[in-house]
């Protein structure tokens, strides 16, 4: 696969509240798609972050979301089903989080998330890491289009995204076909071509 970037967003004002949540750009999709973000709160704990997707814009209040996660190479935690979101980081803070999808119209979309998460400033506390696995059965009949990354309390705890966080969104362009630039090199020839506008030329 080779990545191009779709959407990149950096948090330019403080987002703060028991639920706080920060969009992507609506994109061109493909087939597969990958998401880097790294969100930075001022939180340390009774956090709890996560992801939603979406066709052109985010819906809350849905139980289109199913996942399976395990936290520090632990036995898997309870299966989640019929919930409003993809968790994907738990308890402690600063999250980055690298995910990728399979992003077929007509299909559940299926998802590949590893987290780490800071959980304590303190040498003493080792950072938190979590994989997880889950799938979105809403609007099967397109692509998703947006990314929402979530960050919600527990237990009466509050969530902040903080100034300088980031979520980049990148979308396969092989799946799409190949692009102005590609090289291709014949080896029984040793010759190299580039393409430009559907035509091959020798280098």
């Amino acid at each position: 696969m080779t990545w191009t970037e779709a959407s990149s967003k950096d948090v330019a004002t403080k987002i703060s509240g028991g639920s706080s949540f920060f969009n992507s750009d609506v994109f061109t999709p493909s087939p597969f798609m990958q998401t880097i973000d790294h969100i930075m709160d001022s939180a340390a704990a009774n956090t709890v972050g996560g992801f939603r997707l979406g066709k052109t814009t985010v819906g809350a209040s849905t139980t289109n979301y199913s996942y399976r996660s395990a936290q520090n190479n632990d036995a898997d935690l309870t299966d989640r089903y019929d919930k409003d979101r993809i968790q994907a980081g738990l308890d402690g803070g600063d999250n980055f989080t690298v995910s990728y999808f399979c992003n077929i119209a007509g299909e559940e979309k299926l998802s590949i998330s590893t987290s780490v998460e800071r959980q304590g400033s303190a040498p003493s506390y080792p950072p938190h890491a979590m994989k997880c696995v889950g799938k979105y059965r809403g609007d099967q009949s397109s692509q998703f289009d947006i990314y929402q990354k979530t960050a919600i309390g527990y237990a009466g705890g509050s969530r902040d995204i903080d100034v300088g966080s980031n979520l980049t969104v990148f979308k396969d362009v092989i799946a799409e076909g190949l692009i102005d630039g590609t090289i291709f090199y014949e080896t029984d020839t040793n010759k190299s071509y580039v393409l430009s506008s559907n035509t091959w030329t020798e280098l």
